[in-house]
């Protein structure tokens, strides 16, 4: 049986972040995720409950910070009500792709006050980024432009210093920084994501990256 968070009566609050495509075998297969969460709480909630659809591009009402930088205390509390966050689909957004940053500040939160949160497919790698960057970063920075899919941490040694860029170990999913005051490339956090030795076909991937025996920091 489920439980709702403390302060709550018996309505039950559940978002479901939709990552999956515009095309129509992309709907299906949301509907098909959507009525799979449904039929659940049906078995186990008979209370009322409130589930609330969102795209991964339409999280803001529930994220404490803006672009203006002003904290939104509306935001916060809508965050505080939820009970269950699911995030699924198959669009391919890697945790440092500008596309992704609402689905990382979200749960960047939830790891933060340990909202309950089931994230697949895209979202496991951005919620392991989440986790092991243990709130220092508010984003997951761009990788350098001279390595866009990683690279031999050899490479290091020869790379100039690069401001808000980040290298990526394409072998173990180490991340580094430039540490000015070290004047050297410093390991961070691990992303969770690996270089594929071959591209792999279907839709549920992340093009030439997985995300094998990730490990938390």
């Amino acid at each position: 049986r489920f439980r709702l968070a403390p302060g709550h009566r018996n309505r039950m609050h559940v978002l479901i972040v939709d990552g999956f495509g515009d095309q129509p075998e992309g709907r299906k297969r949301f509907e098909q995720y959507r009525a799979m969460i449904v039929r659940a709480f049906d078995d186990a909630w008979p209370l009322p409950r409130n589930i609330e659809v969102r795209t991964h591009r339409e999280l803001g009402d529930f994220l404490y910070d803006s672009k203006d930088g002003m904290i939104r205390v509306d935001r916060i509390r809508r965050f505080d009500k939820l009970d269950f966050i699911f995030i699924d689909g198959d669009v391919q957004l890697r945790p440092w792709s500008m596309q992704a940053r609402q689905v990382f500040s979200l749960l960047l939160m939830c790891a933060q006050t340990g909202k309950c949160v089931y994230a697949s497919s895209f979202s496991a790698a951005i919620a392991l980024c989440a986790i092991n960057t243990q709130g220092i970063l508010e984003t997951v920075p761009p990788l350098v432009q001279s390595h866009p899919e990683g690279g031999d941490p050899s490479a290091l040694e020869r790379l100039p210093a690069a401001l808000d860029r980040m290298f990526l170990d394409s072998k173990t999913g180490d991340c580094y920084e430039y540490d000015y005051a070290k004047k050297k490339w410093e390991t961070r956090f691990n992303c969770g994501l690996r270089r594929r030795l071959s591209r792999p076909s279907g839709l549920r991937t992340l093009g030439r990256f997985s995300c094998p025996n990730a490990r938390i920091s």
